[in-house]
């Protein structure tokens, strides 16, 4: 996506002080900048973070598609030079799960599926709100979406947070997380080469 802060011109007043001219004027940077914010928030409802690699399942490519449509065509629309495009790389996942970066994004999964629950159950105490319950249970199924790989053990830790959700069980649920986010960051090191 192109950027708000294009410059215009750079020019350095001494070793602390930069004069920097945009091209656009402020009021313009900032309905860029709110145009990139909502795509990118739109984006990652629907990928997997890999170390700043989205990766996506094929059959949600036509949706990001249209996302990045979008938010060119209201770029553009600023400025005709402004636009956003979508890069897609076809991952084999025969080959993949054959080698070391399987296990690195399966690992880099199973640790954004148990920060994204803790960060969300961290301040519950006692008795969970109506509309937390149904928040944490909409991003339970998002998080299913997520598993690009179909792999069956997360997807049976899912549907135990599910099930642990639904009878609200948070406490259980922070500790028995805390403790499989401990064991997966103390296995990680077990596969470092060194």
């Amino acid at each position: 996506m192109s950027s708000e802060n294009r410059q215009q011109n750079r020019e350095e007043l001494n070793e602390k002080e930069v004069k920097i001219k945009y091209v656009f004027d402020k009021k313009t940077r900032d309905k860029i900048a709110n145009i990139r914010m909502t795509a990118r928030w739109n984006i990652q409802k629907l990928v997997f973070d890999f170390y700043g690699l989205w990766v996506v399942k094929e059959s949600q490519i036509p949706e990001l598609q249209g996302i990045v449509k979008e938010t060119s065509q209201k770029l553009s629309e600023i400025d005709p030079s402004l636009k956003a495009h979508l890069i897609a790389i076809p991952l084999d996942e025969e080959g993949i799960r054959q080698g070391e970066l399987y296990h690195q994004m399966l690992y880099a999964l199973k640790h954004q599926v148990i920060t994204k629950i803790l960060e969300r159950i961290e301040n519950i105490q006692g008795k969970i709100h109506k509309n937390s319950k149904t928040g944490l249970l909409r991003l339970i199924d998002r998080l299913h979406e997520l598993n690009i790989f179909d792999d069956q053990d997360i997807t049976d830790r899912l549907n135990v947070i599910k099930e642990r959700v639904i009878e609200e069980e948070i406490e259980t649920l922070k500790e028995e997380l805390n403790e499989e986010l401990y064991q997966l960051k103390k296995s990680r090191f077990a596969y470092l080469e060194i």
